[in-house]
């Protein structure tokens, strides 16, 4: 992980690297495990800089938890019950990751709501392109997060994520 020298209120930091703040986010959140837990507290003397709901140091952490996710595959979470940033186990990923998956849904409900009031011959060619990939791209979310094509899928007997192909031919049925 690259991180920019501290920061001068002359000198900018350099676009694509880590600012001090997140990096130390990041260098304790990489570590965690399963079940641990983060008070906003603990971050902000670990950063060096509050953490509380719209600081400055709230936006490290955020990007931060985002950095370990895809990096380390370090997942946190921000539990509301105990108002700390908890270390998701397996089981904690895969309730988030169908949380997000419902979250997307909705989104493309309502794009596709949209799209639905667009009249083509108002757009030049370019706009029509794009009006049609984007609802391309909701339609396949919507038919992908589906009740119906969740469904088939868990149908089959693949202990691992099914290949690209399976799925193709999943959606022509």
């Amino acid at each position: 992980m690259h991180t920019a020298p501290p920061a001068d209120s002359s000198i900018g930091r350099v676009p694509g690297t880590m600012g001090q703040y997140t990096a130390a986010a990041a260098e304790r959140l990489k570590q965690g495990s399963p079940g641990n837990t983060l008070s906003r507290e603990q971050m902000a003397a670990i950063i060096g800089r509050e953490c509380g709901t719209g600081t400055l140091g709230y936006g490290n952490v955020l990007s931060a938890i985002r950095h370990v996710e895809t990096t380390f595959g370090v997942v946190w979470q921000w539990d509301r019950g105990t108002k700390c940033w908890r270390c998701l186990d397996d089981a904690g990923k895969v309730d988030t990751t169908k949380s997000r998956i419902d979250r997307s849904r909705r989104a493309a409900r309502c794009a596709v709501r949209v799209a639905g009031t667009v009249d083509v011959r108002n757009l030049n060619r370019e706009a029509q392109r794009d009006h049609v990939l984007n609802c391309a791209a909701a339609s396949m979310t919507l038919l992908c997060s589906g009740g119906k094509f969740r469904n088939r899928i868990a149908k089959l007997d693949v202990p691992t994520q099914p290949a690209i192909g399976k799925l193709i031919e999943l959606m022509k049925t």
